[in-house]
């Protein structure tokens, strides 16, 4: 049996690069992390005017910030999801990331749905995801990227180097974290159901 999972894994290795299949895996994941917001800044365009009275449902009072919040939403949202998604040598896509996360922290307050856990839990999960993908861009810096992960370099650089890597390593764990937030949510309501 290992005799054919090794001629398998040589066959695949000879007819596949698997350096463009990589490459293309991390396109298609920063597409989908960010697809929420494209599809959010969508509804707000379609569905401009529900917007505006959601505005008053959640409490805004001025007239002016019922049509400015989405406004805001319909314009803020795209933009960051351009700045993650194109190609950058820059740190264009960490501030696209830093963007999304504000505006995934601004959300619920926005629409006045601080108090549904489930909004503020599916929310936090995104956010998981971003800091993922921002602790992956951080590493991805020029000095950084080219030390190997995580480990840090044995040269003059490197306690900033380390620094960059510890923090990016930090924000990967807490996005792991976060990112299961809306399982452990409904799994926690649904143990709560059945009490």
């Amino acid at each position: 049996m290992f005799a054919h999972l090794e001629w398998l894994h040589l066959a695949v290795e000879e007819r596949v690069n698997l350096k463009r299949v990589h490459r293309r895996l991390q396109s298609l994941a920063k597409l989908l992390i960010v697809a929420t917001f494209v599809e959010d800044a969508l509804r707000v365009l379609t569905t401009f005017a529900v917007q505006q009275r959601s505005m008053e449902i959640a409490g805004w009072k001025s007239q002016a910030l019922h049509t400015l919040l989405p406004l805001l939403s319909l314009f803020l949202q795209p933009a960051a999801t351009l700045l993650v998604v194109l190609p950058s040598k820059t740190r264009r896509p960490e501030v696209g990331c830093y963007l999304l996360l504000g505006w995934c922290s601004w959300h619920p307050l926005m629409y006045g749905q601080q108090g549904n856990w489930e909004f503020v839990m599916e929310t936090a999960t995104i956010m998981g995801g971003l800091l993922i993908l921002l602790s992956h861009f951080m590493l991805l810096r020029p000095g950084v990227a080219c030390t190997g992960g995580l480990l840090p370099r044995a040269n003059n650089a490197s306690s900033l180097v380390a620094q960059v890597q510890q923090r990016a390593a930090k924000l990967q764990a807490f996005g792991r974290v976060l990112i299961v937030s809306i399982f452990v949510y409904i799994a926690g309501d649904k143990v709560g159901a059945h009490q």
